[in-house]
This record gives structure tokens, sequence and C-alpha cells, in this order.
């Protein structure tokens, strides 16, 4: 009784799900130089309308 006990809790025990995370092999590129220009050109267009002068 207590080999069956003792084999049914190694059979139990061997088949416990497993969850893996794994990154990509290549790494992560964000571009944001297209965000920060546009955000320099619009506040460009906005100190030029407000001081006309300026240039």
């Amino acid at each position: 009784m207590a080999a069956g006990a003792l084999l049914a809790g190694l059979l139990l025990g061997a088949c416990q799900p497993r969850l893996a995370v794994e990154g990509g092999r290549e790494p992560i590129t964000i571009n944001i130089n297209a965000d920060i220009r546009l955000r320099v050109e619009r506040m460009a267009e906005e100190d030029i309308r407000q001081n006309p002068g300026l240039f």
C-alpha cells in the first residue's frame, strides 16, 4: 500500500504543468525619433506664431 502511494505521488509530481517565458534572440528596438521630431516642429511653429519677429 505504501509503495502504491509512493508511486502515485511520483507520477503525479512528474506531471505538473510548467510555464516558461523566454525572450527573443533579437533585441527590442524602439524608434522614437519621429515622435520627438514632430513635437519639436510643433513647438517651433508655436514659438514662431507667438513671436513673429523672432527670426
